[in-house]
């Protein structure tokens, strides 16, 4: 499984703990993922089911990736977050820029 991958045609699904160790993955899929033909309105939802470990340098990549989807009139919402990722959102202080609530 890759690290992250689109799934459907505007859900971006995270797998595996993201640290720092594997931002510049991450970042390299994502600008593939988003490739400039790729329109990027409408809703998008990031699923980190499968995610249970997100460090600061991760959150700020995804919190960048959040604003620039917003500043292109996008809707992002956040799913399937474990009580973990929540807790290291709020520790980050990102609680703000990612409403992400474990279910």
């Amino acid at each position: 499984m890759a690290i992250v991958e689109l799934r459907d045609s505007n859900c971006i699904f995270f797998d595996g703990n993201l640290t720092i160790y594997r931002v510049g993955d991450l970042k390299k899929k994502l600008i593939e993922i988003l490739a400039p033909e790729k329109e990027r309105t409408g809703v998008w939802t990031f699923d980190f089911s499968k995610t249970e470990v997100i460090d600061a340098a991760a959150l700020q990549l995804v919190i960048s990736l959040k604003t620039s989807l917003e500043l292109e009139k996008a809707t992002v919402k956040v799913r399937n977050v474990c009580k973990e990722f929540e807790q290291s959102v709020e520790l980050f202080g990102f609680d703000r820029n990612l409403n992400a609530k474990a279910g």
